[in-house]
């Protein structure tokens, strides 16, 4: 009897947890991104050629946390450098083994020898790279422009998609995402076939609403957010009923109750290893949307 009152007693009800702000500690999150530019953690070793990325990942969160200008000077000019160090420039060694369409950031200096078959741009590094370098408030004076564009055009493919990098790879909508992210912040989208690339986003279009990585793919908010901002990266406007029915997707995969936020795909928990990443995701597909507030209450009522 007393441990059924005791249990209780100290249960929340979902009400309470809707109006309760858990308490956000900034310093602590600024002191761990602080900590992980500097020295990552072991189990993170199978990310190393990806150091670029993890780089972009502390630095972004510092700059979302205001925080940025806590650096020391110091180790934003060592950190500049060495994202530059990672810069893949055209190579024309004249043996014809056309080695001009490279161009890009790699992952990390060791990931192939300069001038190796392997030694080439990764979309995804060179988005980062980028983003790095605007974040430590370069305004990227030496990127090699002429290059890193080259190297992205190299990377569409005959449907639209983009691969990740030269040698062969993935090629769905996180790598249209980055290209067309590229091809903005350098201000030059003559490297895209943007046609191709609009008909390519619109082919993943589920019949749910939602959006797959590739086509016929499970709809996933993740896969949603780097459509529809690939979509607004090239100027695209969307027809007025698939604007509706991703609305619906996105409003769809609210949390009303117990963790709130969004799931990442339909029948998922929010709570999971990507639950954070596809609530940002959502939460930025939606204002793209025009979602209102009113729209998204009518459908949490349902």
């Amino acid at each position: 009897m007393m441990e059924h009152i005791s249990a209780e007693k100290n249960s929340v009800s979902n009400d309470e947890m809707a109006t309760t702000t858990p308490e956000f500690y900034r310093k602590r999150h600024v002191a761990y991104f602080k900590f992980n530019y500097g020295v990552l953690p072991h189990r993170l070793k199978d990310l190393d050629v990806s150091r670029c990325m993890l780089l972009y990942f502390a630095l972004s969160g510092l700059d979302v946390l205001g925080a940025v200008e806590l650096l020391p000077e110091d180790d934003r000019r060592q950190m500049i450098d060495w994202i530059y160090s990672l810069q893949v420039v055209d190579i024309d060694a004249g043996d014809g083994r056309g080695r001009s369409r490279r161009g890009g950031f790699r992952g990390c200096p060791s990931f192939a020898p300069a001038g190796h078959d392997y030694d080439a741009g990764h979309i995804t590094m060179t988005y980062t790279a980028l983003c790095s370098l605007l974040i430590l408030g370069n305004d990227l004076d030496r990127v090699n422009r002429r290059s890193v564009l080259e190297g992205v055009k190299a990377l569409q493919l005959p449907d639209g998609s983009f691969m990740n990098t030269l040698n062969g790879g993935e090629n769905d909508l996180r790598f249209m995402y980055c290209a067309c992210a590229v091809a903005s912040l350098l201000r030059d989208r003559s490297c895209i076939d943007r046609e191709k690339a609009i008909e390519f986003i619109l082919s993943c279009v589920n019949y749910d609403g939602g959006m797959g990585t590739r086509p016929g793919g499970e709809s996933h908010g993740g896969a949603v957010y780097c459509g529809v901002a690939s979509l607004h990266l090239l100027g695209a406007e969307l027809e007025p009923s698939l604007k509706e029915a991703l609305q619906m997707w996105c409003m769809a995969r609210t949390f009303s109750e117990g963790t709130g936020g969004f799931q990442g795909r339909p029948n998922k928990d929010f709570v999971d290893e990507f639950g954070g990443q596809q609530n940002y995701q959502l939460k930025k597909v939606d204002p793209a949307l025009n979602v209102s507030v009113d729209a998204l209450k009518r459908v949490l009522e349902l």
